[in-house]
């Protein structure tokens, strides 16, 4: 078959299938055959390029249109447009250029092969069609060819392939002829003549172009005013921002933003808060408002443009933290609850929740009580004392928990203790049945049918009028409340107030029962109204007139009894100054509960009115005992105020020793100043003549011993007269010390507290006394400044232990004052005409020497500087003649460097009269020196 065909099997290119006798031919190319990579890689790249092009023609008009729009964009057409008007044209173009490209994609026709294959052979100038022998099939003269035949064209087949070495498919051919690159020169001319035009801001137009409602960086940006509210529970003023930078400080969660935007016709968008409420102010202004609920960045864009960013930290609003700290404590009929609580935004309540049964699920009984404290503190660590006698639950186990209350409105609760509540405890037999059958009837132990019958056993005894009649009148409540199902409330109270009643009428006697029943009538109307009060600003002039009136009522009350307790002493020979009309503690406490009212501050007058309600339970109980303590807690104070004002008196004394000894060194130093000028300077030694020139002389000219000084001689009728006036101030010296000492002992027995001050004051006169003996005055004033200033801190060390004696000491009738002692009348105090104990704080009223007033009125060694002739520092006027001697000399001695460092001190104060005066400083070479 081979030598027929004329083609041996060998002849054929190495790679190709050789011919088997019977079976047709499989060249490469065939279907199922496999072409060369060569061939397949070019027909693959020229597929790509082919449909590049296809896509440039198809897309070119709209890219252009785009092109176009933008160069318009630079030239700033679109964005001058309105908003609207934009848009539509916006969209109208985008529009067209996607349809265009739409339906210029969709004309296009498939690729072929035929396609693929020319592009390849013009590309590698390949000639006659080399790649269609690839397609072709033989011209046979049979239906079907035979072997040869196929074996023939399956060898010119395959040189053909390997003729096919050098394929090649260049790049897609975007701009074939000149009118398509001038085309292109032209949209690059007009490219960079818009770019140049819109430098810098070419990136900021084209945005504006693309995105209508956007302004680009030539716009003028509109006028911005931010500022954060606090939050209503947090104190402070509105917080104003910058557009670059936030608050250091951290600011409470809740605060809102406020940002008004003046002269943009957009809206402001508020990012990296909650969600913001805006409002248009007019058609070129905004407000934009939200809430700061976490920390992070806020950004302020407006059409497009962000025209601030501030970082703020925001501190989230925890829920408060409160425990007890001890557990709770019955006192007597009060309860001692000890707890802290803290929130970082303030306190705003703590309630005690108490339960009974303890334990239970579902209590029978819950009450609440409100623990009082100043203010809206954000930490709380104390020991609230109440009167919970009143409670239904007094002298039961209960359940308490502690819920606490922050300004923000944040709640918490602590874990449970069990206690036992405080109660009042009752003698008379009637009184403590009505207690049992209050108690009873308010934890639904007994129904008000059984009330009633237990009440009429009790309106059956032979009782007195004044217990017969509200007795019946309570019974017969009772009755109308049962058959209309009406509230209990004021069925306990009333039986509340009858037993106090009939237990005051069985151990005080009737006159102060119905003293004491009217007072808490009093507080009681107080309490309503005050409550009623709340939430009305201004206050009705009914309302203050009813709050006057029960007050008033309050005060009379307790003037009774404050008489009755004078009689009271005076029957025991016990002559106590009690206060009386304003100077009374509760007197004041009315003033402020009225000022409190009218300023709206209720939870602080309820305070107070408890506080008046307190005084009266203490008067109440109070006996002879009581009596007893307040004459020697007043007898105490007595003491303590004299021992100060001798203390002040020791002080003024010890000053006038000071000033008898520094004069005498003033003539000493006088005489020196005349002999030092006297001598020759070829006498002086060289660093004495820096000195008098007031240069510092080097180390080794200081080393160098001075020159002796010529003695110092004085006359004799000043030598006797330094003698005598010496002898006199060893003797008041002496006596001062022996004082000291007295002035220690009183204290140590009063206080029960050793005074350092006077101890170590006691050591320093006796050194003064050594000194001034020995005629040494220069160890005198030393010893004598130190007295003073051990004394001046031996008066606030006697002050400290004064206060804590009578704290430690605070009996029943503490709260009273000694009459005669008025309080000045305080701003921050509130009220009108408040009276204050001078012995509370441990001042005098005629001891000024601590207060700011006094300070600025004294020199540096404590003697007052009034400036009049009797003052023991009087320094005339500068016009006078004296006066402007006394400058001339003492700025004189001032500038001479080679006096004691001390006596320039203290020629620095006596000239400081002057300097402030005058403006102008001391002589040259001096400098003020502080004492």
């Amino acid at each position: 078959m081979a030598g027929r065909a004329g083609v041996s099997a060998t002849s054929l290119p190495q790679g190709l299938p050789t011919p088997q006798a019977g079976a047709s031919p499989q060249p490469a190319d065939l279907p199922g055959g496999r072409l060369p990579l060569r061939l397949r890689l070019s027909r693959r790249r020229a597929r790509r390029v082919l449909t590049i092009e296809r896509l440039w023609r198809a897309l070119r008009l709209p890219l252009v249109l785009l092109l176009a729009w933008g160069l318009l964009g630079l030239v700033r057409l679109p964005q001058s447009l309105p908003d609207l008007l934009h848009s539509i044209l916006e969209g109208a173009l985008l529009f067209g250029v996607f349809y265009l490209a739409y339906r210029r994609l969709h004309a296009s026709k498939p690729l072929t092969e035929r396609e693929i294959d020319q592009r390849i052979e013009h590309d590698s100038a390949l000639a006659n069609q080399p790649l269609s022998t690839l397609t072709d099939q033989a011209a046979t003269s049979g239906p079907v060819p035979d072997a040869t035949q196929r074996a023939i064209w399956g060898q010119h087949r395959a040189r053909t392939l390997l003729a096919l070495r050098n394929l090649k498919v260049r790049g897609p051919y975007l701009f074939p002829d000149w009118g398509s690159r001038l085309g292109l020169l032209a949209c690059l001319l007009l490219v960079t003549g818009g770019v140049f035009h819109a430098a810098p801001h070419t990136f900021s137009r084209l945005r504006a172009a693309l995105l209508p409602g956007t302004d680009d960086d030539t716009v003028p940006l509109p006028h911005v005013q931010a500022w954060i509210d606090l939050p209503g529970w947090a104190r402070g003023a509105p917080i104003f921002l910058s557009e670059t930078s936030g608050p250091k400080a951290p600011l409470p969660q809740g605060a809102r933003l406020h940002v008004v935007v003046s002269g943009s016709t957009g809206w402001p968008i508020l990012r990296g808060t909650g969600a913001p409420t805006l409002r248009a102010l007019s058609p070129t202004s905004w407000e934009a408002t939200a809430p700061l609920m976490r920390s992070g960045t806020v950004t302020l864009t407006v059409r497009g443009r962000q025209l601030a960013r501030w970082p703020l930290k925001v501190l989230p609003d925890l829920p408060p933290q409160v425990t007890w700290t001890a557990r709770p404590k019955a006192e007597g009929w009060r309860t001692a609850f000890a707890w802290q609580a803290a929130q970082p935004s303030g306190l705003k309540s703590v309630i005690v929740v108490l339960s009974w049964p303890p334990g239970r699920a579902h209590p029978r009984q819950v009450s609440r009580l409100s623990l009082p404290f100043k203010g809206h503190p954000q930490t709380e660590k104390t020991v609230s004392v109440i009167d919970t006698s009143e409670n239904i639950l007094a002298g039961l186990k209960v359940e308490g928990r502690l819920e606490a209350t922050s300004l923000s409105g944040q709640t918490a609760v602590s874990a449970p203790v069990v206690f036992r509540l405080g109660s009042r405890s009752f003698s008379d037999p009637l009184a403590r049945a009505l207690i049992e059958t209050r108690q009873r009837l308010g934890l639904r132990d007994e129904t008000l049918h059984e009330a009633e019958q237990d009440l009429s056993l009790l309106a059956a005894l032979p009782l007195p009028a004044s217990l017969q009649l509200p007795l019946a009148t309570l019974l017969v409540h009772l009755q109308t409340t049962r058959r209309k199902d009406g509230s209990l409330q004021p069925i306990l109270a009333d039986l509340w107030y009858l037993a106090l009643y009939a237990e005051d009428r069985a151990t005080l006697g009737p006159q102060m029962a119905a003293l004491m029943a009217r007072l808490r009538a009093d507080q009681r109307a107080a309490e309503l109204a005050l409550r009623s009060m709340a939430g009305h600003q201004p206050v009705p002039l009914d309302q203050q007139t009813a709050l006057h009136e029960d007050l008033a009522g309050m005060e009379t009350a307790l003037d009774h009894r404050m008489a009755l307790m004078r009689q009271l002493a005076g029957q025991n020979g016990l002559l106590i100054p009690m206060p009386q009309g304003k100077g009374t503690p509760w007197h004041r406490l009315a003033g402020k509960i009225q000022t409190e009212a009218l300023d709206g501050q209720t939870e602080a007058a309820l305070m107070h009115l408890a506080e008046m309600s307190e005084m009266a339970e203490q008067m109440r109980q109070a006996g002879t005992p009581d009596l007893q303590e307040l004459a020697r807690q007043m007898q105490a104070r007595a003491e303590a105020r004299l021992q100060r004002r001798a203390l002040q008196d020791l002080i003024r004394r010890e000053t006038a020793l000071l000033n008898h000894g520094q004069a005498r060194l003033a003539v000493v130093q006088h005489k020196n100043d005349v002999v030092a000028q006297s001598r020759d300077i070829s006498q002086m030694s060289t660093a004495e003549l820096l000195r008098q020139l007031g240069m510092q002389p080097p180390a080794e000219l200081e080393a160098q011993a001075p020159a002796p000084a010529p003695e110092v001689t004085l006359d004799p009728a000043t030598e006797q007269q330094q003698a005598q006036q010496r002898q006199e101030d060893h003797a008041t010296q002496k006596a001062l010390q022996t004082l000291d000492r007295i002035l220690e002992n009183r204290g140590k027995t009063l206080t029960g507290k050793q005074t350092p001050g006077l101890l170590k004051a006691d050591r320093d006169m006796q050194t003064a006394l050594q000194a001034l003996a020995r005629r040494d005055d220069p160890q005198a004033v030393s010893a004598e400044e130190k007295v003073l200033q051990d004394l001046s801190q031996a008066r606030n060390q006697m002050r400290q232990n004064q206060k804590a004696a009578q704290g430690k000491s605070q009996g029943r009738l503490g709260f009273i004052p000694p009459q005669g002692q008025a309080r000045p009348q305080s701003q921050d105090q509130g009220g009108q005409g408040e009276e204050q104990d001078p012995d509370e704080d441990g001042q005098d009223p005629d001891d000024d020497s601590d207060t700011p007033a006094s300070q600025a009125n004294r020199d540096p060694l404590g003697r007052k500087l009034d400036n009049s002739p009797e003052s023991d520092a009087h320094i005339p006027d500068r016009h006078d003649d004296a006066a402007q001697a006394i400058e001339k000399e003492l700025r004189r001695r001032a500038s001479d460097r080679t006096r004691p460092q001390s006596e320039l001190d203290y020629l620095n104060r006596l000239l400081a009269p002057f300097r402030a005066q005058s403006g102008t400083g001391a002589g040259s070479g001096t400098t003020d020196s502080q004492p």
